[in-house]
């Protein structure tokens, strides 16, 4: 399985998911802006939001260079400290133009959606709020993090992967080797990094899950604390 989604349909899911953070983010309290996010320890709900407003806009401004690590997210997380939510999502409504104009155009890649529908989810867990709404979003995210998955197994020697959810019938991966079955959810968390090694390989696999997470996720090491959203 490849999957590649277009630019309209990465501008999409991008202002879909969007729409949804900018909405409950403008009704929390202080208090639950400076809890911290499980998803991403590192960072306060408002820390996380610096990133989440500023990365697609150094995207549209072309600044790619470094993107997606440490150094570059955190500079973004640095460069909006002290402001209030009220700041950073009239910041994210100014720049929503120039953002989509950019994907739509093919100039910015899915990952600037990936990371917007991870990081959606990473703050729903840290407020308590229900799991991911969009089912559609949520297929858009696996898929694509199982494509990357898909392609890193096969340059190992280790025997292909099929992903199944029984309940809604998607699937992904190859045939003819481990089977591992969770739902479209959970596989989504465990791509992205977002549940423990413990976790991981808790669930339904039908063979030895263990050489498989060290490759799971292009964020690292799976953590070493179980994760619950």
């Amino acid at each position: 399985m490849s999957v590649q989604p277009t630019p309209t349909d990465i501008a999409d899911r991008w202002v879909d998911s969007r729409e949804r953070v900018r909405e409950f983010v403008s009704a929390i309290s202080d208090e639950q802006l400076d809890s911290n996010v499980p998803g991403t320890p590192k960072w306060s709900v408002i820390e996380l939001m610096g990133h989440v407003v500023g990365s697609p806009i150094d995207l549209a401004a072309g600044k790619f260079d470094g993107a997606g690590g440490e150094e570059w997210t955190q500079a973004q997380v640095e460069q909006r400290r002290g402001r209030t939510i009220g700041e950073l999502v009239e910041e994210w409504d100014g720049a929503v133009d120039a953002i989509t104009t950019r994907i739509r155009a093919g100039d910015i890649p899915a990952p600037v959606s990936y990371d917007v529908i991870t990081h959606e989810q990473d703050l729903r867990g840290a407020l308590g709020l229900d799991p991911l709404p969009d089912p559609t979003c949520l297929t858009f995210i696996t898929d694509g993090f199982a494509t990357r998955f898909e392609r890193i197994v096969a340059k190992t020697d280790l025997p292909p992967v099929q992903l199944i959810d029984p309940a809604t019938g998607w699937t992904a991966g190859s045939a003819g080797g481990v089977v591992w079955t969770a739902s479209q959810f959970e596989f989504f968390r465990s791509m992205t990094g977002r549940r423990s090694i413990t976790q991981v390989a808790a669930m339904d696999w039908s063979g030895d899950a263990a050489p498989y997470l060290g490759v799971l996720s292009p964020f690292g090491a799976l953590p070493e604390i179980d994760i619950t959203d």
